[in-house]
């Protein structure tokens, strides 16, 4: 009994299927529905291109209306640029007024205070000067009291020295002069005493000049300070009264820009007024051209819209039709490879076939690799037959033609051209068919 194979229902419906469409993309020009889309779009787009004439129209015209308000806007942009600037201006103006009148104030107050403490320096200085005095007074008082004393000191020292010469001198004669000893002791005495007194006098003069040498000093160092101070104070005074009349200068310099500037801004606001009325009129103009060129705008996307669906519709069409397309070349791919395999495959089972016929014995191993072979050449025809929507394949036995086989399966004999054409990678001659090659049938 024949080997025969019949492909999967569905699998061959799948073919079918796609090899109808194809069939169908090549006899046949555009679809109907196609045809209809075209028409539709062309239509579609005269239809918009009438509405973006009276489009570009309307934005001519808002062009312009925008052109007038953008000037306007411009004037106006310009007035309240200087308007802004002017009260900038008038509101500096106004704070360096602020500011030099503080200055001034703060001039005046620490002019005030540099008098104030010049008045004190020269009243202090004026009763240093006058206690420096009285102390110099009484230091040349107490110089000459101590030279003096210094004097009364020597003569009262070279007065002892004699009084002791004389004692000694008279101890050295012996006892005639006795009588006289106690008269000179007492005189030594009495001259020690008046030294030792007059000493004491010289050291209290010393050191009461020496303290007011030191008051002296202080006095004389303290004047330079207060006159230093003085000299300070006199030069802070007249700064101040330099830096007040700069600062009443500037103050009345600056109060008349400030009456120059509020002026002009009176003007530009003015301006300012004007123009803002020339601008709200143009904004009326502006508003009803935008609202007929929102009209006309709304019509043409309504109609864009019907067009881009129906462009959708057509892309969709085409993008499907070249899906078609991909998966017929994919198909036919696939049919080419799988009959080049399956004729490398015939040729593997004829050159195995002649090696066994040639054998007195053959291996399980020889058998296993033809039952292979067979196996895997049944398979490979089996999906070229699917790919191609074939009616099955057939497996040639012994004695079996061309001819016998399209009896078999058309029950004509003279379809075997049919068979040899579908099969035409394994078969040179309609003669050379050999037991256990795998054929496609068709249809």
């Amino acid at each position: 009994m024949p080997h025969v194979v019949v492909p999967s229902p569905a699998r061959a419906a799948r073919v079918l299927a796609l090899l109808a469409a194809l069939g169908l993309l090549a006899s046949c020009g555009p679809s109907e529905r196609e045809q209809e889309l075209e028409t539709r779009t062309q239509a579609l787009e005269a239809k918009v291109g009438d509405l973006e004439a009276a489009l570009a129209l309307a934005e001519t015209d808002l062009g312009a209306a925008n052109e007038a308000r953008a000037s306007l806007q411009e004037r106006l942009d310009a007035a309240v640029t200087e308007r802004d600037a002017l009260q900038t201006e008038v509101a500096d103006l106004r704070s360096e007024v602020d500011r030099l009148e503080a200055r001034a104030s703060e001039t005046r107050e620490r002019l005030g205070e540099r008098v104030d403490d010049l008045a004190a320096a020269r009243s202090e200085l004026e009763a240093a000067r006058a206690a420096l005095a009285t102390a110099r007074e009484r230091r040349d008082a107490l110089q000459a009291e101590r030279d003096a004393l210094r004097a009364e000191v020597a003569d009262l020292e070279n007065r002892l020295a004699e009084a002791e010469g004389t004692t000694e001198d008279a101890t050295g004669e012996g006892s005639d002069r006795a009588a006289s000893d106690a008269d000179v002791e007492a005189d030594v005495a009495a001259l020690r005493s008046d030294l030792a007194s007059a000493r004491a006098a010289l050291a209290e003069v010393e050191a009461e000049r020496d303290a007011l040498e030191a008051e002296v000093a202080r006095l004389e160092a303290r004047i330079a300070e207060l006159e230093a101070a003085a000299e300070a104070a006199g030069s802070q005074e007249d700064a101040a009264r330099a830096d007040l009349e700069d600062v009443e200068t500037e103050l009345s310099v600056t109060a008349v820009e400030l009456a120059s500037a509020r002026a002009n801004l009176s003007i530009v606001q003015e301006d300012l007024a004007d123009v803002e009325g020339e601008l709200a009129a143009a904004r009326e103009d502006l508003d009803a051209t935008r609202s007929e060129l929102a009209a006309t705008e709304a019509e043409r996307d309504a109609l864009a819209a019907s067009l881009e669906d129906a462009q959708a519709q057509r892309d969709d069409l085409e993008a499907r039709v070249a899906s078609l397309r991909d998966a017929s070349q994919a198909a036919r791919a696939e049919v080419e490879a799988a009959r080049a395999e399956a004729a490398a495959l015939t040729a593997d089972l004829e050159a195995a076939l002649e090696e066994r016929a040639g054998l007195e014995e053959v291996t399980e191993a020889q058998r296993e690799e033809l039952a292979a072979i067979r196996a895997d050449l049944r398979a490979t025809q089996n999906r070229v037959a699917e790919l191609r929507d074939a009616r099955g394949i057939y497996t040639v036995q012994p004695a079996d033609s061309l001819s016998s086989i399209a009896t078999f399966f058309y029950r004509d004999g003279y379809r075997w051209p049919d068979i040899l054409a579908e099969n035409d990678n394994l078969i040179d001659e309609p003669d050379l068919i050999f037991p256990g090659m795998v054929l496609v049938i068709p249809r």
